[in-house]
Formats: structure tokens, sequence, C-alpha cells
């Protein structure tokens, strides 16, 4: 365990090549997978300010419900695009390889729910645009320092995990596909440019049918 650990940490090359050969238990997988679906959820609701009309207990509601959908997409639309975009570039990697590879990959994301617990337990209903003002305008660094320096360490490690997940997705990626570094980079930018097209297509899609059949 502390071997895996300092691999994925100091190593990570060996770390995805030996993930390889590794077959992970569904629920140990399906349990990440609604982990990172919390951590976008999380994004999601701080950057579109839903605490503007919820309460704190109904953005947490939300956020639960979010992350099973994010999960469901992540299974449905992201690991199938990563496996064939990477099979046309003549890469090997089999869905159940992708899928623990993206997964593992995402750790670090994952671990920032720590940081989302920290910072509703500081700021409570902090998902909305007054607090980003109150932070962005430097009123909160006069009025309460401690308070506004916590956010601001908060995200940069928000922004330094997510950093670090896209780097171990290209590394991952090449050693999932046995494909070069420049092809792992192209097969990620092609499976998120596809996949946000294919979401955004049905979120349309989706809107237009409750406005048509809504307003019948």
């Amino acid at each position: 365990m502390l071997s895996k650990m300092r691999n994925f940490l100091l190593s990570p090359r060996s770390f995805f090549e030996e993930l390889n050969n590794e077959s992970i238990p569904l629920w140990k997988l399906f349990l990440l997978t609604y982990l990172l679906g919390l951590v976008v959820a999380f994004n999601g609701a701080f950057k579109n300010y839903i605490g503007l009309n919820l309460d704190l207990l109904q953005v947490l509601a939300t956020v639960l419900f979010n992350g099973l959908l994010n999960g469901l997409v992540l299974i449905v639309v992201f690991v199938p695009l990563f496996k064939w975009i990477g099979n046309m570039l003549k890469g090997e990697g089999t869905w159940k390889r992708i899928y623990q590879m993206i997964l593992f990959a995402s750790l670090p994301l994952i671990m920032t729910l720590i940081l989302w617990v920290i910072e509703i337990a500081i700021y409570g209903n902090f998902f909305t645009k007054g607090f980003i003002y109150y932070h962005a305008y430097g009123s909160m660094r006069v009025d309460q320092p401690i308070r506004f320096y916590i956010h601001l360490i908060v995200s940069v490690l928000h922004i330094l995990a997510f950093f670090h997940t896209l780097i171990l997705l290209f590394i991952g990626l090449s050693k999932a596909h046995s494909i070069k570094f420049w092809k792992s980079v192209i097969v990620l930018i092609l499976s998120s440019v596809v996949g946000f097209f294919i979401i955004a297509l049905l979120a349309s899609i989706v809107h237009a049918s409750i406005v048509v059949f809504g307003g019948v």
C-alpha cells in the first residue's frame, strides 16, 4: 500500500503501468466515480451561484444529486470517448483500464472534497455572487483577514489539484493505451471537446423539450 502511494506521488508512470494489470472491484470504482462527480457538482454550484436561491441544505442536496448525474456522464460519455479516440490512434486501452485510470488520475481532485467541507464549515452558504464580490474586491481582506486568506489559499489548492490531475491524465492515458505522450494529449483534448459538445447538445434538447411540452 505504501509503495503504491509512493509510486503515485513520485513515479506516476510506474504507478499507471502497474494499474494496467490490476482489476479494482467495481464497488470501489463506483465510489470513486461518485466522489469525482461530487467535486464537479461542487464546482458547478460555486460557479453558478446556486446559493442565491437555495439555502445551504438545498445546495448540499442538489450537489449530492448532481454527483450521481456527473458520475453517470463520466461512465456513459467520457470513458467511451477516451477509449475510442485512443483506439483510433492505435491505442490498446480497454474500457475497464481507461475507467480505472481516469479515476486514479483524478485522486488529487477527489481530495479537494476535504477543502469544500472546510469552506462550508467556515463560510456556510458561500455559493453566492455576494461572497465572490466580498472576497474579490478586498472587503473581506479588511473585515475578516483570516477568512480572506483561508479562502485564497484553498482556491490555490483547488487550482493545483486540477493541474496535478491534468498531468496524471496525460501520463495515465499514455500508459493505459500504450501510446506516446503527445498522442495522449490529443486523446484528452479531443475527448473533452467532443464530450462537452455531446453534453451541451443533450442539455439543449432537454431544455427545448421542457419548454415545448411545458407550454402545452
